[in-house]
């Protein structure tokens, strides 16, 4: 269920699916990629939530959790997806933590922005 619900997440903005990958011969320079659809292969799109959603299997605190995130660093030219969604069951309560981790920088803001 809950990547068919970040599946249409990517559908109503695309933009959480874009990549990023190192330009060539450039020192700190990145291109941005989107991988469009056809309405007959949804394979990427699985692949991509495959990719992108990322069950955590040990049990911390929000404290702990957020502290392991901030370890998630990734910069614009490591060729990964922009956002990630990541889960893990909190330790008490029958309670779930979800965070979504963008990448680190800026720009991407305004340069993803639909028209």
């Amino acid at each position: 269920m809950v990547k068919n619900a970040w599946i249409h997440t990517r559908f109503m903005a695309p933009w959480i699916a874009v990549r990023t990958s190192k330009a060539k011969e450039e020192t700190n320079s990145w291109f941005q990629i989107y991988d469009f659809l056809s309405p007959m292969d949804m394979s990427p799109v699985h692949l991509w939530a495959d990719k992108t959603v990322i069950w955590r299997d040990e049990k911390q605190t929000l404290k702990e959790w957020e502290m392991s995130l901030k370890e998630k660093y990734w910069t614009p030219s490591d060729g990964r997806f922009g956002m990630e969604l990541h889960l893990a069951k909190a330790p008490e309560g029958g309670y779930f933590i979800m965070s979504v981790t963008f990448i680190e920088f800026p720009q991407l803001s305004w340069n993803l922005t639909p028209v």
